[in-house]
């Protein structure tokens, strides 16, 4: 999985890579695969922001959001998804609404 990262953007662009800290406000469906797209080749850390309950139309347009996790917090449940994607990313969320984080 590194190797082929390292080939597109070098050692010096993985290195940052696993050194980044990404943050997502709101666990929307793009957003989410966006973070996958990072954290599959080595993102370091990733904290996912959003005070969302889960509905059964998040899992219709959600493919890190399984079945079970109708009723949980949203950012909770995709990032314990994203996690089982790379051991070595660090993920963490926070149940907020993103545009209270954006003015503190």
């Amino acid at each position: 999985r590194k190797d082929r990262s390292v080939r597109v953007w070098g050692e010096g662009g993985q290195r940052d890579l696993e050194n980044a800290h990404v943050i997502l406000l709101g666990a929307t469906a793009t957003g989410v695969e966006i973070l996958k797209n990072l954290v599959l080749p080595g993102l370091g850390r990733f904290t996912i922001v959003d005070k969302q309950t889960v509905t059964p139309q998040h899992i219709g347009s959600n493919f890190f959001l399984p079945s079970s996790s109708v009723g949980t917090n949203i950012a909770q449940a995709a990032t314990k998804m994203i996690c089982s994607l790379n051991e070595d990313s660090q993920g963490e969320f926070l149940e907020e609404d993103p545009g209270a984080v954006i003015d503190a």
